[in-house]
């Protein structure tokens, strides 16, 4: 994702889908990518089962294709595996239930993970390259209260041991209609203009993996989570 190297912010935008919006039939998700100046420089598509998107929400398990945004060529691929929250997605205490995203670029090969961590009602995840060791930590907040009209919610990037903030994520407030009748959100990530493009990648990873995990039910479907979608 290399037109992503030099820019020190860029947004994830998902599509506002309008038959899920009139009739609450899960759709694949899409979204766009934008750099620091607003342009679109990728488009991501959601690639899952009907069954899993209707019977496991937020849930599901899913492939996520970033194209180049004027052709098909896939740069890379998010995918997720199906985990198991008996108690919501903040108490994920145990390995087997922990929500992880792998990021491949190109396709087939590994550049590294997002996972999350636990601790509590906190959303804290880890950025880590192909080998499984931590780059970067996501402190996210707590999730387990009810949401706020007009909240903006911020999780703080901090270098792999904890001590230095390097930059920030944002779920941006996407207007009041927007946000009760759809679950398309917005994303702005901020950091160093010299992070590399790999971390920037694995970050795009990140926003997505949050917006399912949190907000994917916010536009008046069911959720099972404990968290913003109660």
């Amino acid at each position: 994702m290399d037109k992503l190297a030099g820019s020190s912010s860029f947004k994830v935008k998902q599509q506002v889908e309008m038959l899920e919006a009139l009739t609450g039939f899960e759709t694949n998700n899409k979204y766009d990518i934008k750099d620091s100046e607003g342009k679109k420089v990728y488009k991501a598509k959601e690639h899952s089962g009907v069954c899993s998107r209707m019977c496991l929400g937020s849930q599901r398990p899913f492939r996520i294709e970033i194209e180049e945004k004027d052709s098909d060529k896939i740069v890379m691929e998010v995918k997720r595996d199906y985990k198991y929250s008996c108690i919501g997605q903040c108490f994920s205490c145990c390995d087997c239930c922990k929500d992880c995203v792998t990021c491949e670029a190109p396709p087939g090969n590994v550049i590294g993970f997002v996972k999350q961590e636990y601790n509590a009602c906190n959303a804290n995840f880890s950025i880590r390259d192909a080998n499984g060791d931590v780059m970067l930590l996501i402190e996210g907040p707590c999730f387990c209260g009810c949401r706020c009209p007009g909240q903006k919610y911020k999780f703080r990037l901090l270098s792999a041991d904890g001590s230095q903030e390097v930059g920030k994520l944002y779920k941006e407030w996407g207007g009041l209609a927007k946000e009760l009748f759809t679950d398309a959100d917005n994303f702005k990530v901020e950091v160093a203009n010299d992070t590399s493009v790999q971390v920037k990648s694995i970050l795009v990873a990140a926003a997505l993996l949050i917006d399912f995990m949190f907000f994917e039910d916010s536009g008046g479907h069911s959720s099972n989570r404990v968290g913003p979608g109660l």
